[in-house]
């Protein structure tokens, strides 16, 4: 006796490309962590110079896998400027100005890499101010190497102290 599959038509809708399916499972997780964001507080990191860094005391690590994910508030000494397409397929491009910005940042202490997951950035130092771009998709996903000079790589070394040696 053979028993032959079939299958069963599906009444739902059909099922997001998997880029889709990770985008919003990414912006779920970021989005409920961001009301945990205004109530962070920050430890100073270093002061370098042209931006001071700081970070949340307590941050997540992914077992095994020599991965620190955490917040960080990074305070710019001089204005910055953020350039993007205009909403507009033809508009001009917006030129925001910014003193502070928020990053959810993933670390991997082993390779030295360095990638933002989600960006907050402020007209204000401390992270004050509503929130002139905020952004989830367009960064996450392009890891770099942390060069010890940088902000990256102050971050780097502090989360992934006593899971490397330094």
């Amino acid at each position: 006796m053979k028993i032959a599959f079939v299958p069963r038509k599906r009444e739902s809708m059909p099922p997001k490309p998997v880029a889709r399916r990770l985008a919003a499972a990414l912006l779920a997780l970021v989005t409920g962590l961001m009301p945990s964001l205004g109530k962070a507080k920050f430890d100073q990191l270093a002061d370098l110079d042209a931006v001071s860094v700081a970070t949340e005391p307590d941050f997540q690590v992914s077992a095994g896998r020599n991965l620190l994910r955490t917040w960080i508030l990074l305070n710019f000494k001089q204005e910055q400027r953020l350039e993007l397409a205009s909403p507009e397929p033809l508009g001009p491009r917006l030129n925001l100005a910014y003193r502070s910005r928020k990053d959810y940042v993933q670390v991997d202490c082993k390779r030295n890499l360095y990638t933002e997951l989600a960006i907050q950035v402020f007209p204000d130092t401390e992270g004050k101010g509503a929130p002139v771009y905020e952004s989830t998709f367009e960064r996450s996903g392009v890891p770099r190497v942390a060069t010890p000079s940088t902000h990256e790589g102050t971050v780097l070394a502090f989360l992934c102290r006593g899971v490397r040696p330094n």
